[in-house]
C-alpha cells in the first residue's frame, strides 16, 4: 500500500517551474476519497486551482505535478474571492455572514474607487468545490471533549485515493512533533475537524500503535 503524506503549505511545482503552495485537500464527504488538491499561486489569495489527484507526480520536500504552468493556469478554480457584508446590515438581499461574489457589486458603492474606507464589505476567500466535496484545510481538530490540536496535513493511499489519516500539527496535546489519527476516528470534516474519540482515547491509540507520532 503506497501511502503519501500531504502537508499543508508545501510548495508545489509544475514541470517547468513553481506554481504555488498547497492550501487544501478536497475529500468526497461520503466516501473519504481524495479527489483534488487546492493549490494557491504565490501572492494571489483566492485564486487557488483544483488540481486532480491524477496529476500528482511525486511528493517529497515539494509536491511535483505532471503538468506545465500553462496547463495549471487553465485548471478550474477551487477558491474565489467575495465580499462579506459588514456592519451596515448587508447589501442587495445578502445578509451578515453571506459572501457576495466580487463581480456582483459596483466597487464604487463602498468607497473603493473614491479612495474612501467603508465597513460595508470585507473581502473573503471562499471555496468553490464540486458537490459533496469538503475542503480540508488548516483548522482546529476537536476531540469529543475539546480541542486536541491543529491540522497539519493528511495521508492518502495512492492505490485507491482514500484518506487514511489526518495529521495534527506540532504543539498538540502531548507535545510531540506530529500525530497521525486514523480516518476511522474522524466524525466530520466540515469546518473544524471533529473526531469521534476523546483526548484520552487518542492518546491510547498512540500507545497501542494504532496512531503514530513523530
Amino acid at each position: 500500500m503506497a501511502i503519501i503524506e500531504l502537508t499543508l503549505g508545501t510548495e508545489v511545482e509544475c514541470t517547468d517551474g513553481k506554481c504555488g503552495h498547497l492550501t487544501e485537500v478536497v475529500v468526497d464527504s461520503s466516501t473519504l476519497v481524495v479527489t483534488y488538491l487546492v493549490v494557491e499561486p504565490f501572492h494571489r489569495s483566492g485564486l487557488g486551482r483544483l488540481v486532480p489527484l491524477r496529476l500528482l507526480d511525486t511528493v517529497a520536500e515539494q509536491i511535483v505535478l505532471a503538468c506545465s504552468l500553462t496547463d495549471f493556469e487553465k485548471l478550474e478554480r477551487g477558491e474565489r474571492t467575495g465580499l462579506l457584508p459588514g456592519s451596515n446590515g448587508g447589501y442587495g438581499g445578502y445578509g451578515l455572514g453571506q459572501a457576495v461574489p466580487g463581480s456582483y457589486v459596483n466597487r464604487s458603492s463602498f468607497g473603493v474607487l473614491g479612495g474612501g474606507k467603508s465597513d460595508a464589505f470585507d473581502p473573503v476567500v471562499y471555496d468553490s468545490l464540486p458537490p459533496n466535496a469538503v475542503g480540508v484545510r488548516a483548522v482546529t481538530v476537536q476531540a469529543v471533549d475539546g480541542a486536541i490540536g491543529h491540522l497539519r496535513g493528511v495521508r492518502v493511499d495512492l492505490a485507491n485515493h482514500y484518506l487514511t489519516h489526518v495529521l495534527l500539527q506540532e504543539g498538540h496535546l502531548w507535545g510531540r512533533k506530529s500525530l497521525a489519527i486514523p480516518a476511522t476516528s474522524v466524525a466530520d470534516l466540515e469546518g473544524a475537524i471533529r473526531l469521534n474519540i476523546t483526548k484520552d482515547q487518542a492518546e491510547e491509540l498512540v500507545n497501542t500503535g494504532v496512531a503514530d507520532s513523530q
